[in-house]
């Protein structure tokens, strides 16, 4: 059951913040906050660990990238980063979830860019930081 309850928590959460950033191209906070808390309760009910190692690193590996890369990917995809982090159970989990997550966004973004022959256009990126953090759950 408590795998069961874990996955729904996910996948819940994962389809609504995706189809919020392909919207809206917008994380909203308050659906942050509503996935940490509905994450951390369902881990307590499950009695599921959360490393904070692997949160502080997510946490100093959002703000670097936000300070090398501020224009180019949205505060919310960072903060989205932050709160899977809970969800992986060591750092070398975060940063291969983290990895997939941008394989697979740069793929799509490079395919739509080439289809539709746009430079800049906005991307929403947060399906694929849910489809590379699935391994992690």
């Amino acid at each position: 059951m408590p795998d069961i309850l874990i996955a729904a928590v996910y996948i819940y959460f994962g389809l609504t913040i995706s189809f919020q950033d392909f919207n809206y191209h917008l994380i909203r906070n308050q659906s942050l906050m509503k996935f940490l808390v509905s994450s951390s309760a369902t881990f307590i009910i499950a009695g599921r660990s959360v490393s904070f190692v692997v949160i502080c690193f997510a946490t100093l590996f959002a703000i670097l990238l936000r300070l090398l890369f501020a224009e180019n990917i949205g505060a919310g995809d960072l903060k989205l980063f932050i709160a899977l982090s809970m969800w992986s159970s060591n750092v070398e989990s975060w940063l291969s979830s983290f990895t997939i997550s941008w394989i697979l966004g740069g793929l799509v973004s490079a395919v739509v860019l080439l289809r539709k022959r746009q430079l800049k256009r906005r991307f929403a990126f947060a399906p694929f930081v849910f489809l590379g953090f699935l391994p992690a759950i």
